[in-house]
């Protein structure tokens, strides 16, 4: 039994450790303030293929060149972003004009630099298809079944394992 207890602990442990490893990608950017975002089309193809992940990180759109490319909010009224190259700056009228890498042309409607989140600085190819998935219902209920098994594995192990005596 107390063998079967070891393994336990060790199953929990090492599912406990996955679940860090695969946090990594997501937490360290963050703690360093940049936001991080799933591509989901190929509009900035190839360069920034769908299903990778980029790391954005914020600046004041004085500090944006033509060429950047930039992730900014499709509307004043909406959370959802985009991820283009800055195409051209207006000054006067604080827009930019951007453009998917893969499109035919300019993208209909400037960015107004309020609505700038920032610039992309790395990308992590294949990453945004896990993270999609971890922000999904079945993947954020997959995280959690998994970490509530390491718990009853770990509990299970320590009932298994006997203390070891103590010495006086």
């Amino acid at each position: 039994m107390e063998m079967m207890g070891r393994v336990l602990n060790i199953l929990g442990t090492v599912i406990i450790l996955g679940i860090i490893l695969i946090s990594i990608p997501f937490l360290v950017p963050k703690i360093m303030g940049y936001h991080v975002y799933d591509v989901i089309s190929g509009s900035m193809e190839p360069e920034y293929p769908k299903g990778c992940l980029v790391l954005v990180k914020p600046l004041e759109p004085a500090q944006v060149q033509e060429g950047d490319v930039i992730t900014f909010q499709v509307s004043s009224a909406s959370d959802a972003v985009t991820t283009h190259r800055v195409v051209g700056i207006d000054e006067n009228k604080q827009i930019f004009r951007t453009k998917g890498d893969a499109n035919s042309g300019q993208d209909a409607e400037p960015v107004a630099f309020q609505r700038l989140v920032g610039k992309v600085m790395f990308k992590i190819p294949l990453l945004g298809n896990y993270a999609r998935f971890i922000r999904s219902t079945p993947g954020t209920v997959t995280g959690i079944f998994l970490f509530i098994i390491a718990i009853l594995l770990w509990y299970l192990g320590s009932i298994l394992t006997p203390g070891k005596p103590k010495r006086e």
